[in-house]
């Protein structure tokens, strides 16, 4: 055994090294295979990246106990392995970057075209990104820098992922896997089978380019409406790109019209440039989930390159007033300081909180708490929903009143009152339409007789006036 350092100035160090007797199994033509079954130490190609830190990391090597970590199991989403006896699983992790490979784990070649492929399982969409990444010396410092991101759906079944591209966007190319936002009731990305082939030089420059689809239509659309949506182009690399043109388009049927400019001549190092666009579903558009795809043309080391990626467009049922039109108007009290801001009751994410304050209070206010929310604009309003925290029983309220107005400061008779369904079910309301632009949640009481209220989503029924 030999270690070694190439000639240069930064000081080198090695500390700890082991021999341990280990087996390593190969696939046929891959440069780099790990189906994580004979995993020495830590997580076979992967090094942690910055997501918890040192004290919360939540990515370990799964082994296989079944039933007990399959899917189906007490509500599981996914597999917890998905071939053999072990997978590599981050569970409901931290934001940030969960793992990486490193240069001495699967070296890139710049110039080289490479493919990655491995099985893939996610408990939920919206949470995980794979990365395709480069070192560099930011200010004098070491810094991972994303270059590509695509993003992760829901996969509730074993699936494929697979990936090519060309390595040399300045320093060492890496993969990885990079966790949006914290935690997500399983949020669970299962990973198995991970295989590198180098495919030769390529005649391709690398496209060190991302594109990304945005905005607030994505959430919550509305059929027959207009709903707005953008893509961001990124230039990742360390020269200009030129003849830069964006699109965007969606399903048959569906109309989707530019509102900015969507080309740009030039995009330097470290810039993003946004078009955007006015997507409409047909009217009567079945409530689901439907996919927009961006497209980018644009030339870089003398060629011209396309890349594609996709997103995914939530249309709302009939007669729900998108969330992203609304905005919390006043709150009695909020715990943002451990993530139950009040803003959690209307962002589209079952897993996430409005709670009370307790964190940095003493002592924890109690009943009565309520939130008010400001719908944008006039609506004939005549339904509302009530869906309590899943996990965890503190917040779920239970005795309620319910209020419309068209100024936020007079409220008059409810529009509703009396108790939500215990447990972790939604309660659907429906009432006399009444015209107002806010509507008052006021909570009178708690199902488990505990101070706190909250909600984990709240959503408001009704038809736009005007």
């Amino acid at each position: 055994m030999k270690i070694s350092a190439v000639a240069g100035e930064p000081e080198v160090r090695a500390d700890d090294v082991r021999v341990v007797a280990t087996t390593r199994t190969t696939a046929p033509g891959s440069t780099s295979y790990e189906d994580f079954e004979h995993v020495d130490q830590g997580w076979g190609p992967f090094i942690k990246g910055d997501a918890g830190g040192v004290t919360d990391p939540r990515t370990s090597l799964a082994r296989k106990h079944a039933p007990y970590t399959q899917a189906g199991w007490n509500g599981k989403r996914v597999d917890d392995v998905l071939g053999g006896d072990w997978s590599l699983k981050a569970h409901e992790e931290n934001s940030g970057l969960v793992y990486r490979t490193a240069p001495w784990t699967v070296p890139f070649t710049a110039g080289h075209k490479y493919k990655v492929t491995f099985q893939y399982a996610s408990g939920r969409a919206g949470y995980y990104q794979w990365v395709l990444g480069t070192d560099r010396i930011v200010r004098g410092t070491p810094t991972p820098v994303d270059v590509k991101a695509a993003p992760i759906g829901e996969q509730r079944t074993p699936a494929t992922f697979t990936q090519e591209f060309t390595a040399g966007c300045g320093g060492d190319t890496w993969v990885g896997l990079r966790k949006l936002g914290s935690e997500g009731d399983q949020a669970d990305f299962i990973l198995d089978d991970f295989a590198v082939t180098d495919l030769g030089a390529s005649t391709e420059p690398a496209d060190c380019t991302s594109i990304s689809v945005g905005g607030v239509g994505l959430k919550g659309m509305v059929s027959g409406e207009t709903n707005p949506v953008t893509v961001s182009f990124t230039n990742n690399g360390e020269t200009a790109v030129s003849g830069v043109s964006l699109g965007l388009s969606g399903l048959d049927g569906w109309t989707v019209a530019a509102t900015t400019s969507t080309t740009f001549d030039t995009v330097k190092p470290g810039a993003t440039v946004t078009a955007g666009y006015d997507v409409t579903p047909p009217a009567g558009t079945l409530a689901g989930d439907y996919q927009l795809t961006a497209h980018s043309t644009f030339t870089t080391g003398g060629q011209q390159l396309t890349s594609d990626t996709t997103a995914i467009a939530k249309v709302l049922p009939p007669g729900i007033i998108p969330q992203s039109r609304m905005s919390v108007y006043d709150v009695s009290s909020d715990d943002a300081a451990t993530g139950g801001g009040a803003a959690m009751a209307i962002d589209g994410d079952p897993s996430t909180i409005w709670h009370t304050a307790w964190s940095q209070v003493d002592p924890d206010p109690g009943y009565p708490h309520w939130i008010t929310l400001d719908l944008g604009s006039s609506y004939t309003v005549d339904g509302f929903s009530y869906l309590p925290r899943q996990v965890g029983t503190n917040g779920r309220i239970k005795d309620y009143q319910l209020f419309v107005s068209t100024d936020g400061k007079t409220w008059g008779d409810p529009v509703s009152s009396g108790a939500f369904t215990i447990g972790s079910a939604e309660t659907r309301l429906t009432f006399p339409a009444k015209t107002g632009r806010y509507v008052k949640l006021l909570g009178l009481s708690s199902q488990n007789g505990a101070v706190f209220g909250g909600a984990a989503e709240l959503n408001v029924f009704g038809s736009r006036v005007g």
